[in-house]
């Protein structure tokens, strides 16, 4: 057990000094600076059609699983359908926002 969090503060130490290293480093001419902002623009418009159709499809399945476990009968004593539809749906909608 304390092996992993040694080996876990050790990865942690290493990220943080690569990362000041890289963010240390000269950032190039100005040609190299002009292309690494269109590809970060890119990258940027890529990721947000990316996220939002993973938030579309997430608000369809969930709504999806909503309605499924309103028909789905409960073995909980004193739980619901309606709750254990809301709690199952919170519990995956707060999966798909921690990604």
């Amino acid at each position: 057990m304390w092996m992993i969090f040694v080996i876990c503060i050790g990865s942690m130490a290493f990220t943080a000094w690569l990362s000041a290293w890289v963010l240390g480093r000269p950032e190039g001419p100005n040609a190299m600076r002009t292309v690494a902002t269109a590809i970060r623009e890119g990258a940027e418009g890529f990721l947000a059609t990316q996220y939002s159709a993973i938030m579309r499809y997430a608000a369809a399945m969930a709504v999806l699983l909503y309605l499924l476990y309103l028909t789905k009968p409960t073995n909980m004593p004193g739980v619901s359908t309606g709750q254990m539809a809301f709690l199952t749906t919170a519990c995956f909608l707060t999966g798909a926002v921690m990604r």
